[in-house]
Parts: structure tokens; sequence; C-alpha cells
């Protein structure tokens, strides 16, 4: 099976296009805010500095996070609204959304299919 701390978590990183200006902390929470303040439903949203502030170890260039149910947005690796926009998307449509779709059993054997992937040199 899955190691414990992959079925638990997912996260998108920023790779080098993404090292640039960033807004900084309270920048992206405003646009965190603009973007769940439209929504009734969905999973809490943390905005922190940096990947040191995440729950768990996650990469340096990690921009989001979903784990235990919450998405996380990393400010440090996010250089735009339109990027804060699409981790928030990725994380709250690929990881909570797709793992509440299909489950449990489903989406572990979705991720160990990936990992499969990524082992044989192809990337997700």
């Amino acid at each position: 099976g899955l190691p414990r701390a992959l079925a638990e978590s997912s996260y998108s990183r920023a790779g080098v296009q993404s090292r640039g200006r960033v807004l900084g902390l309270a920048d992206t929470q405003a646009v965190i805010d603009g973007i769940t303040a439209k929504h009734d439903n969905g999973p809490k949203v943390r905005v922190v500095q940096s990947t040191t502030d995440l729950p768990i170890d996650a990469p340096s260039d990690a921009k989001g996070l979903y784990y235990k149910g919450q998405v996380w947005i990393v400010a440090d690796n996010n250089s735009s609204a339109k990027e804060i926009a699409s981790t928030y998307a990725h994380e709250t449509i690929a990881h909570y959304g797709l793992r509440n779709m299909l489950g449990r059993d489903e989406w572990n054997k979705l991720m160990a299919h990936i990992q499969l992937g990524v082992k044989s040199g192809r990337r997700p």
C-alpha cells in the first residue's frame, strides 16, 4: 500500500517558473478570501508563509498542500493572484474533491498508480 503520509496528503510543486516575486502572506490571504467567499462549501483553507509552516514535511517548492481535510497555500511559492487561484483550484478539485468522490480505497489505488509511473520515470 501507500505510505501513510502519501495516503493522507498531496501537494503541488512550484517548479522553476514560480521562483520570482511573491505577493506575501497578507495579499495571498486576501486572494484566498476573495475566492472562498464565493463558495458555500469546501475544505478549510490555511495560508502560510513558507513550507516550514506546513503541518508536515514537504518539498521546499511546494505551492500548496491538501492534508487531513484542509487545503494549505504557501505564499512564498505562489507569485501572482492567478497562480494562487490555480494552486487553490488544484488542491481543492484534484485532491479534496477527487479524494471525496473516489473514496479512500479508490484514491489509494489512483495514488499508487501515479507513484508507479513516477518511479518508472514518467511524470503525472
